[in-house]
């Protein structure tokens, strides 16, 4: 690249257009039995994850019990003052 191309896409595009293009990079797609890399970080989020989604999960089932005793306790009251 000469001084110029240089100069005028940096004036153009600024320090983007002289970062180098993903097209140069050769990529070759991972085999499908390629051991994933398991940081300790990775593993917290999933952790994390886990936690969350059970989180979910009770509360989702800790709101149907609590909505079905409200519904009871509508009914009983409907009972009591016929």
């Amino acid at each position: 690249m000469t001084i110029y191309t240089w100069r005028r896409k940096y004036l153009k595009y600024g320090m983007v257009g002289l970062m180098a293009k993903r097209k140069s990079i050769p990529r070759k797609p991972l085999p499908p039995d390629a051991p994933r890399p398991q940081s300790e970080e990775m593993l917290a989020l999933q952790e994390q994850v886990q936690h969350l989604q059970f989180e979910v999960e009770v509360g989702g089932f800790l709101m149907m019990t609590v909505r079905n005793e409200m519904k009871a306790q509508i009914i009983r009251a409907g009972y009591t003052m016929q």
